[in-house]
């Protein structure tokens, strides 16, 4: 079998790559991706080279956990379906509709213990946003607000769609600032 997967590279190039994929190991599974969302901050700091060579990716997603240099592969909001187990996953796998931190391909295999199955009735587009919903969540927990308080929010992009409504502030203020576009786009936030 076949897929293919977005690779950068170099500075301001991709191309589709077509590479040959083995059955799934006996503790993993094939996904078939449905949906992969594009990130507008690292993804655009990758393909404008304005992320360091060398830089470590992600320490807590294992399909990124490696050092950044051309060529690469990236992309962290995958949803698919489960396509094939291998022989030691549990029957419960299969077809199931499941969130992955995985780089853009329209196939991956991965351990089940790397996917987040995707509730019934919740919209597939929506899930894409699940990285969005964790890093607001974690702002508001590392901001620590509290009743009353004043916040400034920095960027009206879609994390901070998803952040200021999280805060609930009574009887404090949200001050929202949108910086100017070049800036954000070169900042990748």
């Amino acid at each position: 079998m076949d897929r293919f997967s977005l690779l950068f590279t170099r500075p301001y190039q991709v191309q589709v790559q077509k590479e040959a994929i083995k059955a799934p190991g006996e503790d993993r599974v094939l996904v078939k991706t449905i949906f992969s969302s594009i990130s507008a901050g690292t993804e655009m700091l990758i393909y404008r080279n304005k992320l360091k060579k060398g830089t470590l990716l992600d320490t807590t997603i294992p399909s990124l956990y490696h050092r950044f240099s051309y060529p690469c592969k990236y992309g962290y909001s995958s949803v698919g379906r489960v396509i094939v187990l291998g022989r030691n996953v549990s029957p419960q796998w299969q077809d199931r509709l499941v969130f992955s931190f995985h780089p853009h391909e329209n196939h991956f295999i991965v351990s089940p213990s790397d996917l987040t199955p995707i509730p019934l009735g919740m919209s597939l587009e929506n899930t894409l946003f699940l990285p969005n919903m964790e890093t607001a969540l974690n702002f508001v927990m590392d901001g620590n607000p509290v009743e009353g308080e004043n916040v400034v929010v920095f960027g009206q992009g879609h994390k901070n769609d998803i952040f200021y409504p999280s805060l609930h502030l009574r009887d404090g203020i949200c001050y929202l600032s949108d910086i100017d576009s070049d800036i954000h786009r070169d900042l990748g936030i």
